[in-house]
């Protein structure tokens, strides 16, 4: 019982005192359940964009018509009623996938594509989405033309919205390529057995683990760096695993056994912050998370690195009414600059991330992030410490001046250049007051993250510190503790002031008491430190 079909697997359940077999999803109605429900009664998971369609989509052809052939159609063809789509989430895999190309669409006889001539994965969301009684499906090889730049960049740019509107994601989530299929088997499946003491029942089923587990530690989808938009801004997902399906939408996750179910929100779009949040620091935060993230997954082609971000920026632009800046923001620079590289724990210590391009500054997280291993950066999060309350905070930090110019569209073209330049209290290092630095008689921790590994003070004179921000944290009693960060800069030129990032230092004082809070150092650094106009490459 190692390794059986997902569609004739048997369930032994003691205390129903039958056996069942398990139909596969969509056998016995059109429509999932989950799908319907969701449609139903799930307010929050209607767009909150304009409903519109991909330029392309693959007609899979309506009643009366061929089940094995299918056409790409331009969207301005199809009827209103006929709007609703599926979009498909996979790994493209190291084989040669169909592609649309220029010359196939200079071809007025096309006779259409043959279901039977593309990958299994293709042919399984071409299933579903006829069991669902919808005619359109987007995939993006076949619906975006390949070899076209101008037509690739203005896809890319219109991702964001694509998912948002799209009926549902069908995502590959258990298949490292797109010749696996959907229906894939299960593997090392085993009984689990499960005692219910005030009801004297006992049951045995099989033991399938955690959804979130597979989605996060075991599926080559979920960690490929492309993937994360479409987690992100679908608004309803079918997770096709080896072991069971499992469902995703704004308000409810469920697994396809009914042994799970929750009402939540999208995890990634949540925060992990302790206390109240005001909603542009949960927008900002969010933010943060969503770097986070997808500065670890892999991607495969080094040209992809901006524009894989590019809709969930475009999502983020309009939801939080600011201008991007290469994974940054204007109105919160200060917090964003606060990245550092985050090294895997069994690394080489004298291992170096080099910068990736000459073309993304190094303010920039993108400017350090690796093409095929699981490296990534992370931003000091002062909201996870344990503490009920969160203090004021102040961004000491500001940008004065910022462009960035691409080729063509934003995010999906060629970076032309970009530049920054910030204004906030900067010194020397030399010039700082000995006590900034780790006292071990004091409750005061300092971090020196460089972000080439490099040890601290090896040029203390063309070493900047620029205060970025800092914060007070109510603590229990009347303790808080301080927390400061500034951004390390190595000064390239001195007329005008332009700097190098090189790394990052944190601060916190643990247990000040408030009423000596007015005068503590702490707080009073940055003040005495004078403000400098510096821009940053």
């Amino acid at each position: 019982m190692n390794t059986m079909n997902r569609q004739t697997r048997w369930e032994l359940t003691l205390h129903s005192r039958y056996f069942r077999k398990r139909k596969p999803i969509f056998a016995s109605k059109p429509r999932h359940l989950a799908t319907a429900q969701c449609l139903s009664s799930h307010a929050n998971c209607e767009s909150t964009i304009k409903p519109s369609l991909p330029t392309r989509l693959l007609d899979l052809g309506g009643v009366g018509r061929s089940q094995d052939v299918i056409r790409l159609v331009e969207s301005d063809t199809i009827p209103e009623r006929h709007h609703r789509y599926t979009i498909l989430s996979h790994c493209w895999g190291s084989l040669e996938l169909p592609k649309t190309i220029i010359s196939s669409r200079a071809q007025n006889s096309d006779p259409g594509i043959m279901v039977s001539l593309l990958p299994k994965t293709f042919q399984n969301a071409i299933t579903i989405t006829r069991a669902l009684s919808l005619r359109y499906l987007w995939i993006d090889s076949l619906c975006i033309i390949q070899d076209d730049e101008s037509d690739w960049q203005h896809e890319a740019s219109r991702m964001s919205s694509y998912y948002q509107n799209s009926h549902l994601t069908i995502a590959a989530t258990s298949a490292h390529d797109a010749h696996r299929g959907l229906f894939l088997e299960t593997v090392n499946s085993s009984l689990y057995l499960a005692k219910d003491a005030d009801e004297g029942l006992v049951a045995a089923r099989l033991h399938i683990p955690h959804p979130e587990e597979w989605l996060r530690l075991r599926s080559p989808l979920t960690s490929r760096v492309w993937v994360l938009q479409e987690e992100i801004l679908s608004v309803r997902t079918i997770h096709c695993m080896t072991e069971q399906w499992f469902w995703k939408c704004r308000i409810m996750e469920e697994s396809e056994d009914g042994a799970y179910q929750m009402t939540t929100t999208n995890r990634i779009l949540t925060p992990t912050v302790s206390g109240p949040c005001t909603e542009r620091e949960n927008d900002m935060y969010r933010w943060m998370e969503i770097a986070a993230e997808y500065s670890r997954r892999h991607l495969t082609y080094e040209k992809d690195r901006l524009p894989a971000l590019s809709g969930i920026t475009d999502f983020y632009q309009h939801q939080m009414k600011d201008k991007p800046l290469l994974g940054a923001w204007i109105s919160t620079i200060a917090y964003d600059l606060g990245w550092k590289v985050s090294y895997p724990e069994n690394s080489d210590s004298s291992e170096i991330v080099p910068r990736v391009s000459d073309s993304i500054p190094s303010w920039s997280w993108f400017s350090r992030l690796t093409q095929h291993r699981r490296l990534g950066c992370i931003w000091f999060d002062y909201f996870v410490l344990d503490h009920s309350q969160k203090g004021p905070r102040s961004q000491l930090t500001k940008a004065v001046e910022c462009d960035v110019v691409w080729s063509g569209q934003s995010m999906t073209s060629q970076l032309l250049s970009a530049s920054l330049v910030v204004e906030g209290p900067a010194t020397t290092r030399r010039s700082l007051p000995s006590t900034h630095i780790s006292d071990p008689q004091t409750s005061t921790e300092v971090c020196v993250s460089y972000d080439d590994r490099k040890t601290m003070g090896e040029d203390n004179d063309t070493e900047l510190v620029l205060f970025l921000w800092n914060a007070t944290i109510q603590s229990d009693d009347a303790l808080v503790t301080l927390v400061e960060q500034s951004l390390l800069l190595e000064i390239v030129e001195k007329e005008p002031l332009t700097c190098r990032r090189i790394g990052i230092e944190s601060r916190l004082e643990f247990d000040v008491d408030q009423s000596t809070l007015p005068h503590a150092q702490f707080l009073s650094l940055s003040n005495e430190v004078p403000v400098k106009r510096i821009r940053l490459i």
